[in-house]
């Protein structure tokens, strides 16, 4: 079955014209994709017997496929879908009357908008009424001629109608029409050389406006016939380029006056704007300044020292103020203006090995005080226990304590590892302190101790401690005379022992003590009464040393007046008035104990005792052997010497033990409490 392209009907392959409307069914079936006509004149292949053959895209439908048949005789209408419209085919005249209409409407709008309207080709952008030639004549759309009787009837494919199967297959077709053909009218122009469907034509006397350099070409197709038929311009005339060049000259140079104007209007505000700038910076810079000129300051100045002493370390620094103030340091405080030196101590239990940081509180007359921490670092800590007096030969033993990583060498001495990691002990030579004890004056003497620690980077530094010993006296011993001596002599002997070699003087009597050490002086005595004797020791490396006597000489009335005394002590004693036998007491010298007696001999030595104020005797009671030795210790007063013979009168207390100096051991006889009476 064929269908009609006139009323769709269908009718027999073989018929040649349509039974109902009797147009021919054997004219070409131009068939359309997408709105653009297949090419004319294409044989489309024949049929087979029963089978209507459809094209899309120029190829021939499978076999087997049907066509579909028109449910009814009206004008086939647009079948609208979500994104795009189906349009079944329509006679010439069903599709010339919505162009002429959309047409009429934009004339209609032109004329509304000044004789301006929308471009049919460039997507609706305006036309330009040109006022000196006339408008052309819009062409009229071409009358389709009526199909040809028993010509198949044409199928669309979204309204373009699509080539009949027995139509040939169309060959290349140029993008642009030939020479010799005429260029389409404005009403029928072409995208990509497919004639477009109908649209009106563009109002009379318009031309579109085209981008590019080319004015005669349009956007996609063949030159605009408008801007084509325009006649050449005529070449300009030499006066005319003259003006022309003069004119682009004036252009130019007020184009170049403008451009200097806007040049010195934009150097003219950046200068303000500098100078606005560098106004505010300056009025901050001085009120800045101002401030600081106005408020009160303090600061640590330069020359800090510190010095380790016994028990604290003596700081001393130098503080500037701009005005007066009170500076509150670990010390006290003190008033300062300007700059000041203050000294101070602080305890060495505070200051640790490593940095320490001292505040000073510094309270100025006017404005809000103002807190100095300086920094002081305290290398090391020396510390030594109770030291004696040094002697010759025996080292002085300190234990240093240092920071972390820190090493110490020590001049003219020996360093050794001490109890904990960063402690040494350190071993002094006392010689350089004994050389110069003689010229000291008081009871110490500081010992130099020079030091260089060594950091962990390699670093060094050299610091001079000083320990500080008592210093070694010049021992003196005076044997005699007694604590109690009294005597009528002029004179007195003095006996004791010292250091080898050592100078010792009483007054302006003076000797040498022998190799052992002992010495002996006669002393004249002055006055009758009670005299002091000093006697002043001095060995070599020693300090000097003084020991006091105290002696009394009596004349002839006071030692009657002293005998006296002892022979009332005596009664008072209830002692036996014979004198008792040596042997009978040495053979019973337990049942004397306690009892008096009386003795009498001679006086071998007479000295001091061990306690203060106790004068010891030895006395030989008879002259036989060893002379029969007593021991008497006495409160004095001693009115006898060595060689003088006496009567002792005392409790006997035992027997005491000694040694002579030979070395022999003796034990004889002891009375205590015992007056001796010339």
């Amino acid at each position: 079955m064929t269908s009609c392209p006139a009323c769709g009907e269908q009718s027999p392959n073989d018929a040649a014209r349509c039974p109902a409307c009797g147009a021919p069914l054997d004219a070409d079936a131009r068939q359309t994709v997408f709105g653009v006509p297949s090419p004319a004149g294409a044989a489309a292949p024949k049929a087979p017997p029963g089978e209507a053959h459809r094209t899309v895209f120029g190829m021939a439908r499978p076999a087997g496929l049907r066509q579909p048949r028109p449910r009814h005789r009206s004008p086939p209408r647009p079948i609208r879908t979500a994104r795009s419209s189906v349009w079944r085919a329509r006679t010439p005249a069903a599709a010339a009357a919505p162009a002429a209409a959309a047409a009429a409407r934009r004339a209609a709008a032109a004329r509304r908008a000044g004789g301006r309207a929308p471009h049919p080709v460039r997507h609706g952008r305006p036309w330009r009424r040109r006022a000196s030639a006339p408008p052309p004549a819009a062409p009229q759309p071409a009358a389709s001629a009526p199909p040809a009787a028993g010509a198949a009837p044409q199928q669309t494919l979204f309204g373009v109608p699509a080539p009949r199967d027995d139509a040939p297959t169309p060959g290349p077709r140029p993008l642009r029409p030939a020479a010799a053909e005429a260029p389409p009218a404005l009403g029928e122009q072409t995208l990509f050389g497919v004639p477009s469907a109908a649209r009106p034509a563009p109002p009379p006397g318009a031309h579109p406006v085209l981008k590019g350099g080319d004015p005669q070409r349009t956007f996609d197709g063949p030159p605009n016939p408008d801007v084509a038929q325009r006649p050449p311009k005529a070449p300009r005339s030499a006066e005319e380029r003259q003006r022309a060049d003069l004119y682009n000259a004036a252009r130019i140079a007020a184009a170049v006056a403008a451009e200097e104007r806007r040049a010195a209007r934009t150097r003219t505000r950046r200068l303000l704007t500098f100078l606005a700038v560098a106004a505010v910076a300056a009025a901050v810079a001085a009120t800045f300044a101002l401030r600081e000129k106005t408020a009160f300051r303090a600061q640590v100045g330069q020359g800090m020292t510190v010095v380790r002493g016994d028990a604290a370390y003596d700081v001393r620094l130098t503080v500037e103020t701009s005005g007066p103030a009170v500076v509150r340091h670990p010390g006290g405080e003190a008033a300062v203006e300007g700059r000041a030196e203050l000294r101070f101590d602080v305890p060495a239990d505070s200051m640790q090995v490593g940095d320490n940081a001292l505040e000073l509180l510094v309270t100025p007359t006017e404005g809000a005080p103002v807190v100095l921490r300086p920094k002081v670092t305290v290398f090391y800590r020396l510390s030594a226990p109770a030291l004696g007096p040094p002697r010759a030969g025996t080292p002085v033993e300190a234990t240093v304590r240092l920071m972390p990583g820190w090493t110490v060498a020590v001049e003219g001495g020996a360093v050794r590892p001490g109890p904990t990691p960063d402690s040494y002990v350190l071993a002094m030579d006392p010689a350089p302190l004994l050389a110069r004890v003689d010229g000291l004056s008081g009871p110490t003497g500081e010992l130099p101790v020079a030091m260089t620690l060594t950091g962990p980077a390699g670093e060094t530094r050299r610091f001079t401690e000083r320990l500080r010993l008592p210093l070694p006296d010049t021992p003196a011993t005076v044997f005699e005379p007694p604590f109690g001596w009294a005597s009528e002599a002029d004179r007195v002997t003095l006996r004791g022992r010292t250091l080898p070699g050592a100078a010792v003087q009483v007054g302006s009597i003076g000797t040498r003590a022998d190799a052992e050490g002992a010495f002996e002086l006669i002393v004249p005595l002055g006055a009758p009464g009670a005299q002091t004797l000093a006697v002043e020791v001095d060995a070599p490396e020693r300090r000097p040393s003084t020991v006091e006597i105290a002696v009394r000489r009596l004349d002839a009335e006071a030692a009657a007046a002293q005998r006296a005394a002892l022979e009332a002590r005596v009664a008072e004693m209830k002692a036996p008035r014979r004198p008792t036998r040596y042997t009978r007491l040495v053979k019973d010298l337990e049942g004397h104990t306690g009892a008096a007696v009386r003795l009498q001999g001679e006086v071998v030595t007479a000295r001091r005792g061990e306690a203060e104020g106790t004068d010891v005797l030895q006395m030989t009671t008879c002259r036989r052997g060893d002379g029969c030795p007593i021991w008497v210790e006495t409160q004095g007063p001693v009115l006898v010497g060595p060689g003088d013979r006496a009567t002792v009168v005392g409790a006997v207390a035992g027997a005491h033990a000694y040694r002579t100096a030979g070395g022999e051991a003796k034990s004889v006889p002891r009375l205590v409490d015992a007056v001796l009476l010339p």
